[in-house]
């Protein structure tokens, strides 16, 4: 056949593409051994009977001979296992980035080759992106596009040591002028990846040793760690450490089966984990019988962490603690530094008589022992504890300084149950009942040094205070809870105690403890080594700044308060003494701890200058909304109007940090969100609102503001820049733009397809004629830029129009077309507009 050009071979059990999507991920997940190989064969496509791979390949090569173009699906067969092996890690990568789970695909190519196949399909991803966000800046706001065109005001290039004349400001909604905020963990991690994914290694973020990454992560929320795995495979292996060092080894059933898969699966990982929780299995799912499954498998727990220096175990029988502690000998053992264990509430005699404790002497680094008491539900006595073997002598823990008791009843017997089992303990915390406590406290070791009791009920008078003259060496003393200071009193004039804390409820309970204070710090029998005191305070009615306090006084401002609020009521609810007046006692407590050498701090202390915060919220309040409305009825009804006039020039008076940084300013530019404006006028130069300063050499300032309503609350700042007797005399422009490119011009110029190519125009033209001259056919959406200009001009007409007759308002028709050419827009889009007006009716 020597006119044959092209032969096409099809054969539909060979098409790769038709289950590439859907039959090969069903493949990848059945797969339980995880093997390619095994996959591959699976799914290989079946050749037809008489077929096979060399004759296929011969008639390939004849035909190429005689210059015949052979191709199908039967031809994609011959490499078949190279687009096999290209569709497997596509898939794999889009899966594992999509979910953030790199399970499957480290099963399959392992840590190393996922990174690798990653970073294969990194280009791939690149473009996809570049596409995606082209495809969104496409269909983003009008305002948004074009707040981002380049500022009137651009510095040239200059030397480095001249100070600048024109400065422009950015628009970023969360730059604060003159606010640095708080270091807090709960930082958005989305901008430390994009600094690390948009810049790479040339990011000032992997300038930092591994040590202070490591901090960085740290600080991290636990929610946002898999968004940092998915950043660089450097901040993915410092993520990676934090992410499993606390583990969760129980609770619902279902993600338990899939942590033990992944443990089983990844051996790397059981370096990592320092911290595990060992908790019962249960299904949340179905709350009747049988939704309790059990206990873990607890015989290779710690051998399975050589890393681990925290265990918890709660819900266990004793044989199940037993069993978790005492692992092999042959095997090393994770330097354990800390044990928790959950106890049934009952009857015991000492530490010793539990058969776990002589595991917990095998670990040497073993310093904190925390035991929680929890009653039986089944019975109502006390339940014996199993003693175990007792043919050996018990065993001493020399290395447990700290013990955490909580709700856990005294042991029935004898004084010795502190001072032969742990020998070396100087600090003990205790929760519960009052007697309680006192029990304890009567068969601790005289050796103690730091004493925490936190107190659940107390009746006065009590035990604890006589209790306490026991030891000796006891230096530090916390009180937590419902306690009466004054029966402590006798014991804290002695001259043993150094460091003294008390936490209370809330800050009105300080003031019954306010005269024993004052008594112990300057009274006549006062305690001479009293080195600190520590007030704190779980009430948050100090915190004048948090945002829920903020929210209601906004509220009680406008008038949109659930129900009948004032500002003097507000202020009753969030008093920290409920209306008392304490304040100066604390006052006199400060002074006097100062003046004796006594250090004095605590959260508690916020109560001093409560009332002064409080007042300069609730002004920094009235005045923002006061500008925020451009309404000054609400601020002249709660101060007056010649202290209305003291509140709004007190944001005019701020620093002079452009002043004394840029003395040759005579240009600035603003973009940002109002109230964001208000903001940044507060630093500007004094020579913005007074001319007393002699280097006032600004003339030019453009404001630019999101819309046109926003520019309102400004407007009072304004005035004193253009009218007062101390007005700017070298300010000649002032230019105030409520939507940056927001004129016809400009947007037709931002929407031109071919960005003012008028030549692109006319080639695109010659391409279309080129085209139908020679009898081909030219079609595609990129052809209709040819007529977009008369497209948008009819676009802009029909609005003009529709504005007009929708207002009864020709003003800015007559403006933009005159007023013949106004008429005829009218008559011009009046079948439109018609037509859209009966679509609206039916």
């Amino acid at each position: 056949m020597k006119h044959l050009e092209a032969l096409e071979l099809d054969y539909i059990s060979l098409d790769l593409d038709c289950w590439s999507e859907r039959d090969l991920k069903d493949a990848l997940g059945r797969d339980a051994r995880y093997d390619l190989a095994q996959v591959k064969d699976a799914m290989h496509p079946e050749w037809p009977e008489g077929c096979t791979a060399d004759g296929l390949r011969a008639v390939m090569d004849a035909a190429r001979k005689n210059s015949i173009k052979v191709y199908g699906t039967a031809v994609d067969c011959l490499d078949w296992s190279d687009r096999f092996d290209e569709q497997v890690e596509r898939l794999l990568v889009d899966d594992a980035l999509a979910s953030n789970d790199y399970t499957t695909i480290e099963r399959y190519f392992g840590e190393e080759g996922a990174g690798k196949a990653i970073l294969r399909q990194r280009p791939r991803l690149a473009a996809l992106i570049r596409k995606r966000r082209a495809g969104a800046r496409r269909f983003t706001s009008t305002r948004r596009l074009l707040s981002d065109q380049p500022s009137l005001a651009r510095s040239t290039d200059r030397p480095t040591d001249r100070p600048p004349s024109s400065y422009r400001l950015p628009r970023r909604p969360r730059l604060r002028p003159n606010h640095l905020a708080p270091f807090t963990s709960s930082f958005d991690p989305i901008r430390l990846c994009s600094m690390a994914s948009e810049e790479g290694d040339t990011s000032p973020l992997f300038w930092l040793p591994e040590e202070i990454l490591e901090l960085i992560v740290e600080q991290a929320p636990a929610k946002s760690l898999p968004v940092l795995l998915q950043t660089c495979r450097r901040l993915a292996r410092i993520a990676r450490k934090r992410l499993y060092a606390t583990l969760r080894y129980g609770g619902e059933v279902e993600p338990y089966a899939k942590l033990v898969d992944l443990l089983e699966m990844r051996p790397d990982l059981h370096e990592f984990v320092k911290d595990v929780t060992i908790t019962s299995v249960f299904n949340r799912r179905d709350r009747g019988a049988g939704d309790h499954y059990g206990y873990p498998g607890t015989d290779r727990t710690l051998v399975r962490f050589p890393s681990l220096t925290t265990l918890r175990i709660a819900g266990a029988s004793l044989s199940q603690v037993t069993q978790i502690l005492a692992a092999s000998p042959t095997e090393p053992l994770p330097p354990l530094q800390h044990v928790a264990i959950e106890l049934l509430a009952a009857e015991w005699s000492r530490f010793s008589e539990f058969a776990w404790w002589e595991a917990l002497a095998r670990f040497p680094d073993l310093g904190k022992l925390t035991l929680h008491g929890r009653p039986n539900p089944r019975r109502r006595g006390f339940e014996h504890a199993d003693p175990g073997d007792r043919s050996r002598v018990p065993a001493t823990l020399e290395n447990i300084h700290t013990l955490n008791i909580y709700r856990l009843p005294a042991p029935t017997d004898g004084s010795a149950a502190f001072a032969t089992d742990v020998p070396a303990l100087t600090s003990l915390t205790l929760k519960d009942r009052e007697s309680m406590m006192s029990r304890w406290l009567s068969i601790a070791p005289l050796g103690l040094r730091h004493i925490t009791l936190w107190i659940m009920v107390y009746k006065p008078p009590g035990e604890l205070a006589r209790q306490l003259g026991r030891f000796p060496n006891l230096q530090h003393l916390r009180l937590v809870g419902n306690f009466a200071l004054k029966d402590f009193v006798p014991f804290l004039r002695t001259d043993k105690l150094r460091h003294l804390e008390l936490h209370y409820d809330t800050t009105c309970n300080l003031a019954d403890d306010l005269e024993p204070l004052l008594d112990l710090i300057c009274g006549p029998g006062r305690t001479r080594h009293l080195q600190s005191i520590h007030l704190g305070s779980d009430s948050d009615h100090c915190q004048t700044s948090h945002e829920e306090f903020r929210d209601c006084l906004r509220n009680v401002i406008k008038g949109t308060a659930n129900y009948d609020l004032t500002v003097t009521d507000l202020k009753l609810d969030y008093d920290p003494f409920h209306g008392l007046s304490t304040a100066e006692d604390v006052q006199r407590l400060v002074e006097a701890a100062r003046s004796n050498g006594i250090k004095l701090a605590g959260s508690a202390l916020r109560c001093l200058d409560w009332g002064q915060h409080f007042d300069d919220l609730v002004e920094s309040c009235f005045v923002e909304h006061a500008l925020w409305t451009n309404d000054c009825t609400i601020l002249d009804r709660q101060y007056g109007k010649e202290e209305r006039q003291k509140q709004l020039a007190v944001p005019m008076e701020g620093g002079t940090t452009f002043a004394d940084d840029l003395p040759a300013l005579n240009r600035l530019t603003l973009e940002d969100e109002e109230p964001m404006i208000s903001r940044w006028l507060e630093i500007l130069p004094r020579t913005l609102t007074h001319v007393a300063l002699s280097f006032a050499q600004l003339s030019h300032i453009e404001l630019q503001y999101p819309d046109r309503y926003a520019l309102s609350p400004t407007a009072v700042l304004l005035i004193g820049l253009v009218s007062d007797p101390n007005r700017m005399k070298h300010l000649r422009v002032l230019h105030l733009n409520s939507a940056p490119g927001s004129t016809v011009a400009e947007l037709k110029s931002f929407y031109d397809p071919f960005r003012r190519a008028a030549h692109a125009v006319q080639d695109v033209q010659r391409l279309v004629n080129a085209a139908r001259s020679n009898g081909i056919r030219f079609a595609g959406s990129a052809l209709r830029c040819l007529d977009w200009e008369q497209l948008f001009d009819d676009l802009v007409e029909c609005c003009f129009v529709e504005y007009a007759l929708g207002t009864n308002d020709f003003t800015i028709l007559d403006r933009e077309y005159g007023k013949e050419g106004a008429n005829e827009a009218i008559r011009r889009q009046r079948p439109l507009l018609a037509a859209r007006l009966s679509l609206n009716g039916s």
